[in-house]
């Protein structure tokens, strides 16, 4: 896999729970016929329930050309060696992702062990949106953090402190 990454978090309620292990571990990287080419890709995430001795496969987060949520309309997710869309979990058992397609980053929320992703909606009912080159952090106690760069001169923090429907001025 190309450009792999790790998180982990306590299993979310009703979720299976971990065994000799006190958290869910969730490995997700990208997968390519070959690099370079606009060939169908996507990236998968697994999670281990043992402190990875062994995997399951959870879903796919994201895909080119055919995307994985809906709100992409015909377009495949954006995702590269290079992003910042990796889940990160949260103290509640649940997993936040950017996923990014058509030209706009969006935020979601999966509770399901990384089963499903979930757009997260905000309060007049559309899918939150959020920088493109936003770094995604969740705080221990369950606050998110964006961090984006709008310009050379700038670097802007913003914080959620209800699971991203809503953010805190920069």
């Amino acid at each position: 896999s190309e450009n792999p990454r790790f998180t982990s978090a306590p299993a979310p309620a009703g979720g299976q729970r971990p065994a000799n292990y006190p958290d869910v571990v969730y490995w997700c990287g990208n997968n390519t016929v070959k690099a370079g080419l606009e060939l169908p890709s996507y990236r998968a995430c697994y999670r281990s329930l043992d402190g990875g001795l062994t995997w399951q496969f959870a879903s796919v987060l994201a895909s080119y050309p055919v995307p994985q949520h809906s709100r992409c309309g015909a377009n495949g997710e954006s995702f590269n060696a290079g992003d910042a869309d990796y889940p990160e979990g949260a103290p509640d058992g649940s997993l936040y992702v950017e996923v990014t397609c058509g030209g706009a980053t969006y935020l979601a929320h999966s509770t399901d062990e990384g089963a499903t992703w979930p757009l997260v909606t905000g309060p007049g009912g559309s899918p939150v949106r959020v920088p493109a080159d936003g770094e995604l952090r969740v705080g221990a106690t369950g606050a998110l953090f964006l961090v984006y760069q709008p310009s050379s001169a700038s670097i802007v923090l913003r914080v959620s402190a209800d699971g991203g429907r809503t953010w805190g001025p920069a």
